[in-house]
């Protein structure tokens, strides 16, 4: 059964509503919907909210969805990931960033927003190279 999947779009960001079984191919499915839906779009970033979604995937499933996400989101500036458990224990983010996304996971919803929606500092004294 496919994840059930609820869009809001707001001035700043897109946000994804996921609710559903956990299964590798609602996970792959999610990730072609977002990837072409955001890049259409022109999104630069996203808060997907997975604490509707019901079980865990094994590890190598969570590696291999990093891997995605991180080739499929890497025009997003940042993607912030909310989880219902602790949001250490999942591994896509890890495996995503490597691949050059901005992704962060959170367990809350406040503080994901608050890091999706911060402007990032550039320091004035630094030149480029």
């Amino acid at each position: 059964m496919a994840f059930a999947i609820d869009i809001q779009r707001t001035a700043r960001f897109v946000r994804y509503r996921v609710s559903g079984p956990a299964s590798l191919e609602s996970y792959l499915d999610l990730i072609e919907k977002a990837a072409g839906d955001t890049g259409l779009n022109g999104d630069t970033l996203a808060l997907v909210d997975l604490r509707g979604v019901i079980g865990r995937l094994k590890f190598t499933d969570q590696y291999l969805i990093g891997e995605l996400v991180g080739q499929k989101l890497r025009h997003l500036v940042k993607l912030a990931s909310l989880v219902a458990s602790d949001p250490t224990s999942y591994n896509s983010e890890t495996v995503a960033n490597r691949g050059g996304l901005n992704l962060r996971c959170f367990d809350d919803g406040e503080k994901a927003l608050a890091w999706l929606l911060q402007e990032e500092k550039v320091d004035p004294g630094s030149s480029p190279g």
